[in-house]
C-alpha cells in the first residue's frame, strides 16, 4: 500500500495576501453592479420627491431612502479608490502630508470602527519626498488597518507626521484597549519594503495592553 505525500503547508500570511488579491479584482465588479440599481434608487426617489407633499411623512421617508443612498455611493467611491489606485514604482515627488490625509480618509470611509478615537496631526510643513504615491499610500493602509484590529473599544488612534532632520517622520500610535499585535508576516513585510525602497525605514514596537506604534522615517527631498 502507497502512502500519500505528506501534505505541503501553506503559509497562511501568504494565503491571505492571495484572498486579498482576488477580493480587490471582484470588488471592482461588484462596486459596479452595485452602482447600477443604485442609480435607479437614487432618480426614483428624487422623482417621487417632487410629488410628496413637503414635511409628509413620505416625503421624509424618501428623504432618508435619498440619503442612504447617497452614503452607500460615498462607501463604493471609496471601496473603488483603494481597488483601482494605481501602485507603479515610478517614484515622483510626494508631498507626504495629502497622501497620509487620504490614507486615513479612505479608512474613515470604508473600516473605521465609530467607537474609536482617531486623532490627526501634520506638522512636517509640505515635506516631500521622492517615492511611488500608490505605494506609499498602500504602505500607510497596510499600517492603519493593522492599528484598528489591534485597538478595542475604546480606544485611540493618534496619526502625525513632522519632519525630523533631513527626514519625515510619519508615526501611527494606538492606544487604551490594546490587543497584542499579531500582524500578518507577508502584509507587513510588503510595508517594510516599499519603505526601504526609497531609502527609508518603518520601525514598529508594541507594549501589550498599552500602546503599539509603528513609524516610518523616509529621506527629505534636497530642495524640500
Amino acid at each position: 500500500m502507497t502512502l500519500p505525500p505528506d501534505p505541503v503547508q501553506v503559509d497562511a500570511a501568504l494565503v491571505e495576501v492571495g484572498r486579498l488579491a482576488v477580493l480587490g479584482r471582484l470588488t471592482r465588479g461588484v462596486a459596479h453592479e452595485i452602482n447600477n440599481p443604485l442609480f435607479v434608487v437614487l432618480a426614483l426617489a428624487e422623482l417621487m420627491a417632487r410629488t410628496a407633499e413637503p414635511g409628509s411623512q413620505t416625503a421624509d421617508r424618501l428623504a432618508q431612502v435619498h440619503e442612504s443612498g447617497l452614503e452607500i455611493r460615498g462607501l463604493l467611491s471609496a471601496v473603488q479608490e483603494v481597488a483601482r489606485a494605481e501602485v507603479s514604482p515610478e517614484p515622483v515627488t510626494v508631498t507626504v502630508a495629502p497622501v497620509l490625509l487620504e490614507a486615513v480618509d479612505l479608512v474613515r470611509r470604508i473600516s473605521l470602527r465609530k467607537d474609536l478615537d482617531v486623532v490627526e496631526r501634520y506638522e512636517d510643513d509640505g515635506a516631500a519626498v521622492l517615492a511611488s504615491r500608490g505605494q506609499l499610500r498602500l504602505a500607510l493602509l497596510l499600517i492603519l488597518v493593522d492599528a484598528q484590529e489591534a485597538t478595542v473599544e475604546g480606544g485611540r488612534i493618534e496619526v502625525s507626521s513632522a519632519r525630523r532632520g533631513d527626514r519625515v517622520s510619519v508615526v501611527t500610535r494606538w492606544s487604551g484597549g490594546v490587543l497584542p499585535p499579531v500582524p500578518l508576516a507577508q502584509l507587513d513585510s510588503l510595508a517594510g519594503a516599499i519603505v526601504a525602497s526609497w531609502g527609508g525605514t518603518l520601525r514598529r514596537s508594541a507594549r501589550a495592553g498599552r500602546v503599539g506604534e509603528a513609524v516610518i522615517s523616509l529621506p527629505l527631498l534636497e530642495s524640500a
